[in-house]
């Protein structure tokens, strides 16, 4: 089991401790995939709009999005788009991660 020693005030969004021990990795492997994608089909014309974004932890636990392709998301958070999609909007949040005996899990919630 692993046990933490000390202040764990979040002043700053970070915690007060070191967290950069491989021991911490099960908060490094969190992912969070905010999906906003949407696709429509006009003549010969195909319209996406992809708003996708990761967050993800750093070393020392503070926590950034960055842009992502809705392409690229594990297929649990949304099916592999091939070619043009017929149309549809998908909203979706998505959060992956590994436990620290390394169990992975995921929770997905559309919107």
């Amino acid at each position: 089991m692993l046990e933490l020693a000390g202040d764990y005030s979040t002043e700053n969004g970070r915690a007060d401790i070191d967290i950069s021990n491989r021991a911490f990795d099960f908060v490094r492997s969190i992912r969070v995939y905010h999906v906003k994608f949407e696709a429509r089909r006009e003549k010969d014309y195909c319209g996406e709009i992809d708003s996708t974004q990761v967050g993800t932890y750093g070393v020392q636990g503070g926590f950034s999005w960055h842009g992502y392709s809705a392409r690229g998301v594990p297929s649990y958070v949304m099916p592999t788009v091939k070619g043009c999609p017929e149309g549809g909007r998908i909203r979706a949040v998505g959060v992956e991660w590994k436990d620290y005996e390394g169990n992975t899990g995921s929770e997905l919630v559309y919107y």
